[in-house]
C-alpha cells in the first residue's frame, strides 16, 4: 500500500519512499476504515483490463513495462515470496486473485463489522478495495442500480436484520458475511 503522505505526484510517476513507480500500474485503494477516517491510499495493481477481461502480465512484460514498480516491490520481495498465495500467482501479483475478474466496475464497499449503523461507500471503477466486502451489479440485473443497493443496505430494515443474524464480537459490534447480505429479503 502506498500512503499518500509518502508519495509525490511527478508527471507519469508517483515517487514513494524515494522510488519512482509508474502511474499506469497504480490505482486508488480503500477499506471501510480508511474511508471512515478519510485516508487516501494507493496500491500497485499489477494487472490490467481489456474489454472487461482481467489481463495478467508475464514476469518479462511486468519487468519491461514497469521497472519502477519492480524496483519498489523488490524491497518487499522476501515478504511477497513467503505469503500464502494461489498456486499460479507470480511474485509481483496479489496472493489471491479470484475476485479480480469482476472488480473493474463501480462498486459498493461495506465493512464486515457493523457498529450501531451500516455504512456503505460507493467506489469508482478503478478503485481496488482490500478489506471489507464489495458489491457489484450482476450482468443480467436490469432492475436495481448500485444506488438502490446502497439505500437498502443503509435502511433500518437491513440494520434490524444485521442485529438478528450478526455475530456479536465486542460491545455493540456485529460481524456479518457476504452470505448474510445475499440472504436478506426486502
Amino acid at each position: 500500500m502506498l500512503k499518500e503522505e509518502n508519495c509525490q505526484d511527478i508527471n507519469e510517476f508517483y515517487c514513494c519512499n524515494g522510488k519512482k513507480i509508474e502511474k499506469k500500474v497504480v490505482r486508488e485503494t480503500a477499506t471501510p476504515r480508511s474511508l471512515r477516517y478519510k485516508k487516501r491510499e494507493k496500491i500497485i495493481f499489477p494487472y490490467d483490463y481489456k474489454n472487461g477481461k482481467l489481463i495478467r502480465y508475464s514476469t518479462q512484460q511486468f519487468n519491461t513495462q514497469f521497472p519502477g514498480a519492480v524496483n519498489y516491490l523488490n524491497d518487499f520481495r522476501e515478504q511477497l515470496d513467503e505469503r500464502e498465495s494461489d498456486r499460479n500467482a507470480l511474485w509481483f501479483e496479489y496472493g489471491r486473485s479470484q475476485a479480480l475478474a469482476g472488480l473493474n466496475k463501480r462498486k459498493l464497499l461495506i465493512s464486515t463489522v457493523i457498529t450501531e449503523k451500516v455504512v456503505v461507500y460507493m467506489l469508482k471503477k478503478k478503485c481496488i478495495p482490500y478489506a471489507g466486502m464489495y458489491i457489484v451489479p450482476k450482468a443480467d440485473n436490469k432492475t436495481y442500480k448500485l444506488e438502490d443497493a446502497k439505500e437498502i443496505l443503509e435502511s433500518d430494515e437491513f440494520m434490524k436484520y444485521v442485529q438478528d443474524v450478526g455475530i456479536h464480537i465486542s460491545g455493540t459490534s456485529l460481524r456479518i458475511t457476504s452470505k448474510d447480505i445475499e440472504e436478506f429479503k426486502f
